[in-house]
């Protein structure tokens, strides 16, 4: 479970072999995938494919809570930063 406090956000990055699920509990935020920005809320479900670049950004005054399912871990050796 991810909580991501507000103004928080988790690096833009991309798996080379993971794929992930997530779904949104609570709150709100922006799910930036591929340079696009999609607005997410509680109840969305969203499908990253594995070297898929991606991001959540809360730019709100509230946290976010999202389950995050995966393949392939550790997440450790999979994870590559987009500078």
């Amino acid at each position: 479970m991810v909580i991501l406090p507000p103004g928080k956000s988790v690096p833009y990055h991309y798996h080379k072999n993971r794929e992930s699920l997530l779904l949104v509990l609570n709150g709100e935020a922006v799910e930036l995938y591929e340079d696009k920005e999609h607005a997410i809320q509680a109840g969305d479900v969203i499908f990253i494919p594995a070297g898929a670049k991606h991001a959540v950004i809360n730019r709100t005054d509230k946290e976010i809570r999202f389950l995050e399912f995966f393949t392939h871990p550790p997440m450790g050796s999979d994870f590559v930063k987009v500078e």
